[in-house]
């Protein structure tokens, strides 16, 4: 009998201690679900293997795809309507920067990218056909160059098979000549309007301060002036060496009466 109540006053003592860790088990809660200030969960993005921790600022940093291609009079381009195989048409870019579309007639390709020309086409046959989804594609490329003249020392047309600057263009044209005008090289542009966009350009400060370049488009023309300086050279070479019996040395001679006079400069 004394054993008995020996053995279940020890199981008493026992579970009364067994008692609060369990309890205390059963309250631990997962730390990312407790609410902040509002009530709702705080949710963090982290790396397990690095321990980092990305942002929504982080996708801002990415950078800008490049800009879209622009169609050029000589592209290959396909047209496709969904659901209507009647209106696909393999089209050539005229000269004029033109395309000839079956119930639309005439319509301006050249200077726009194939999906604003796309949503130009459907809203054309929009007048005809209930949401019609336009696709334009580029089959081929016409020869994409640019040319670069003026004071160079190589003048000559560049093929454009990626990205160029305009000092890279003078380079690839055997550099500048002593006569060149570095603080004002131009650059013309088809605008796709049959009109043309001028763009000037200091390259001097480009190869000597780092100021940005500008990146050249298929059909640009660079062209490099004169100086004032070669410009006043040409002048004195054309209109007095040339026109007059002048001699640029110690002195200089002219006609009178049939005669040549010499004339000394002290």
């Amino acid at each position: 009998m004394l054993v008995f109540v020996v053995a279940m006053s020890w199981i008493g003592l026992h579970g009364q201690s067994a008692a609060p860790a369990a309890q205390e088990t059963s309250s631990t809660v997962n730390p990312a679900a407790v609410p902040e200030g509002n009530g709702q969960p705080t949710q963090v993005k982290a790396d397990l293997a690095s321990g980092a921790t990305s942002t929504p600022s982080d996708s801002a940093s990415q950078a800008q795809p490049p800009p879209e291609y622009v169609l050029q009079a000589g592209d290959d381009i396909e047209i496709h309507v969904f659901n209507l195989p009647e209106l696909a048409q393999k089209l050539k870019i005229r000269p004029d920067g033109r395309i000839s579309l079956m119930l639309l007639g005439e319509m301006v390709a050249a200077g726009n990218t194939a999906m604003s020309l796309g949503d130009s086409i459907r809203k054309g046959y929009s007048t005809h056909y209930r949401n019609p989804q336009v696709t334009v594609a580029v089959t081929s490329f016409v020869n994409q160059n640019v040319y670069v003249g003026g004071e160079v020392n190589q003048p000559r047309f560049i093929p454009l098979t990626g990205k160029l600057s305009a000092a890279a263009a003078v380079f690839y044209a055997g550099g500048l000549k002593g006569t060149a005008k570095t603080t004002e090289i131009i650059i013309l542009r088809n605008s796709g309007k049959n009109t043309a966009l001028l763009t000037r350009l200091n390259l001097k400060d480009v190869l000597t301060k780092g100021t940005a370049d500008l990146d050249l488009k298929p059909f640009d023309v660079v062209y490099v002036p004169k100086s004032r300086i070669a410009r006043l050279d040409q002048f004195v070479d054309q209109y007095i060496k040339l026109l007059q019996p002048i001699a640029l040395n110690l002195g200089f001679s002219y006609l009178l009466g049939g005669q040549q006079v010499q004339v000394a400069i002290p």
